[in-house]
């Protein structure tokens, strides 16, 4: 599975480990059907790019993985403004004039 920065290892804090890094070479070069010296070449964001798509296309293909993606893109929402009927419904948050006690 490629590296994940979420994920506890024994790294403790200070990045990907060459393990992480080398088994996502591997992982992107079997499955784009490249060399691993092809993806060393890549520049780092086409890596990241390719790397982001392929889990993603990975993920898709399970109904667990569906669900994770689902949840992603709900946090993941470019909202510019808040949903205050959301917000009214929790039960913190009521309309006020300024001034007004």
């Amino acid at each position: 599975m490629p590296y994940d920065p979420q994920a506890k290892s024994s790294n403790r804090g200070r990045g990907a480990s060459y393990f992480d890094i080398f088994g996502n070479v591997t992982y992107l070069s079997r499955r784009m059907n490249i060399t691993p010296n092809d993806v060393w070449k890549l520049p780092h964001s086409h890596y990241l790019a390719f790397l982001k798509h392929n889990v993603t296309m990975d993920m898709q293909e399970t109904e667990e993985g569906r669900d994770i993606l689902k949840r992603f893109e709900r946090v993941n929402n470019p909202r510019t403004h808040a949903d205050y009927s959301a917000i009214r419904a929790f039960g913190g948050y009521s309309t006020q004039k300024v001034g007004d006690k």
